[in-house]
């Protein structure tokens, strides 16, 4: 049984009725994204997936730097209507310094793209969930290029 604290607000209870069905275990990683708008777009759509949290590299300071500015920014506010308020983004000025991060507390990297031609797709239930004790970060990039190998990206699985 929930607990609704009649004292709060009516937004501040949904957003705590909605917070019980986050998944700790999953960070959704956003690399390099070029419009503000979308960067709200993602964000609503990762708090409607459950996905306690986004972690953005950001080399070209797209997006304020602390999450507190984040949270006050107009266009951020309005294009992820609001999720932004309850939703925890970290910034990182590189790919690697995000792929540390996540490797230092345990995250397995799982990197999609529509762009790579000639691998095999394996869903992720099926392939690799179970290996890697349910700790993995998502990464996705912008439609409009392919996520780039890196020296700090190993495969999860082969």
């Amino acid at each position: 049984m929930i607990h609704i604290d009649p004292t709060k607000s009516s937004l501040r209870q949904k957003a705590d009725i909605a917070k019980i069905g986050r998944c700790k275990y999953l960070i959704a990683v956003l690399e390099e994204p070029s419009d503000p708008k979308n960067i709200g777009t993602v964000i609503r759509n990762v708090n409607a997936l459950g996905v306690e949290k986004l972690y953005i590299v950001d080399s070209k300071n797209v997006i304020p730097t602390s999450w507190e500015s984040m949270r006050n920014n107009k266009t951020l506010l309005k294009s992820s209507v609001s999720a932004i308020k309850w939703s925890f983004v970290k910034k990182f000025k590189t790919t690697a310094e995000c792929f540390e991060h996540l490797e230092k507390n345990g995250y397995t990297s799982v990197v999609t793209s529509p762009h790579i031609k000639g691998k095999i797709n394996v869903i992720l239930q099926m392939g690799i969930l179970h290996k890697i004790n349910w700790r993995f970060g998502l990464v996705t990039k912008q439609e409009v290029s392919a996520i780039l190998p890196s020296k700090e990206a190993q495969p999860a699985f082969k």
